[in-house]
């Protein structure tokens, strides 16, 4: 007798859904990935950071790598469009921040003025904005026993507090738009004294 004929195998059965190609998402290709600022900005620093640890241990160089040339120009652009943008946003709020500090500048210039002479309106400034509004630093504090007449001290204290006073400081950058306008304002009539100083 003729064999049967052996039945055909079942089809297997997946436990996942099938995706036909036309509804299959594409993984992001790395150009595309690298267009989203945030995480360009990680993956830049990554390499980077791998390359430097390699190069500590081995010895290697990779300055001469696209890669790595790449991800040092990157992470720059990236850096630079992001100091634009803050400054575009500094600008869009300086006019309403400084209309809001009226009260805080005024009392700022009152406490200066309070002598003619421009030695001891210097130390006023020093004493009023440490008193009024500390640096956030941590340990920025003006020198006890400050006196006006004695330039090298004085100097030395106005250069001080331009250091805890930059509005380009990291932490005056990231305390708010009014500590940032705030210390802006400070900073104008600092470098304004520690000038005079140095012509003494």
């Amino acid at each position: 007798p003729s064999p049967s004929p052996s039945p055909s195998p079942s089809p297997s059965i997946s436990p996942f859904p099938s995706i036909s190609p036309s509804r299959a998402q594409p993984r992001p290709t790395l150009p595309k990935v690298l267009k989203v600022p945030n995480v360009a900005k990680l993956l830049y620093e990554s390499a980077i950071r791998i390359a430097m640890a390699i190069t500590q241990t081995t010895g290697s160089n990779f300055h001469a790598q696209k890669w790595y040339q790449d991800a040092v120009e990157g992470l720059e652009t990236i850096r630079q469009e992001q100091i634009a943008f803050d400054l575009k946003q500094v600008q869009e709020q300086r006019e309403p921040t400084l209309e809001k500090l009226k009260p805080q500048l005024d009392a700022l210039t009152s406490a200066i003025m309070k002598n003619e002479a421009r030695r001891p309106r210097a130390l006023n400034l020093l004493k009023h904005i440490y008193a009024t509004h500390p640096p956030k630093a941590e340990g920025a504090e003006l020198q006890a026993g400050l006196e006006y007449d004695d330039n090298a001290k004085m100097k030395k204290a106005l250069l001080k507090a331009a250091t805890h006073y930059h509005p380009d400081k990291p932490i005056n950058k990231s305390s708010g738009i009014e500590w940032f306008v705030l210390c802006e304002e400070i900073t104008k009539h600092i470098n304004d004294y520690h000038g005079h100083y140095k012509g003494l």
